[in-house]
């Protein structure tokens, strides 16, 4: 997504990203995997990627563990 408004240039597009008015990132899923690259922004000049890797079984047995405690406390 790409703010129309402000922040537009090249030079200030990691403000954008820091005000939440622009992001950048994409997935990959696979069946075993999804992996996650993003671009966050510390202040209006200095950037990080950032790489979220979930294995997709690992998750699945986690929400489901999640889930049975959630029912049990009730």
């Amino acid at each position: 997504m790409r703010d129309t408004e402000i922040w537009k240039g090249a030079d200030e597009y990691i403000m954008s990203i820091k005000q939440g008015r622009a992001n950048r990132f994409t997935t990959f899923l696979s069946d075993s995997a999804s992996v996650e690259l993003s671009i966050r922004a510390i202040d209006s000049d200095s950037a990080y990627y950032l790489i979220i890797y979930a294995s997709r079984s690992e998750q699945r047995t986690f929400n489901l563990d999640k889930k049975s405690h959630e029912n049990s406390a009730l």
